[in-house]
């Protein structure tokens, strides 16, 4: 552990008694919070992607128009074919058919 010194120019002056407590405040919690960091600027562009795969979920995809969707589309257009979102919108109508009727509508992906 580093000497304590009164001014500190040139990196961290972390007083602590241990020298755990000391590589914890000096190393540990700045590694994690800049992970955390780097975490959300990662995927926080991609946050309105996933709120519109998450309407396909029939609990929302029963009341929901298929523009609601055009978020997820858009992103995966390099990898839809570009004459397939005439056909897309039609099997969004027939999926929201499918579940209008249904008494037992999957709240979550994995149960649908």
């Amino acid at each position: 552990m580093p000497r304590i010194v009164g001014i500190q120019l040139q990196r961290t002056n972390v007083e602590e008694s241990t020298l755990e407590e000391y590589y914890r405040r000096s190393i540990f919690v700045p590694y994690i919070d800049d992970f955390i960091c780097s975490l959300d600027e990662r995927f926080t562009e991609h946050k309105t992607v996933i709120s519109s795969l998450q309407k396909v979920v029939p609990k929302f995809a029963k009341s929901l128009p298929f523009v609601s969707i055009k978020p997820a589309l858009e992103f995966y257009k390099k990898d839809l074919n570009t004459n397939i979102f005439s056909a897309l919108e039609g099997e969004w109508d027939m999926w929201k058919v499918k579940w209008q009727n249904e008494t037992d509508v999957p709240e979550y992906a994995l149960d649908t």
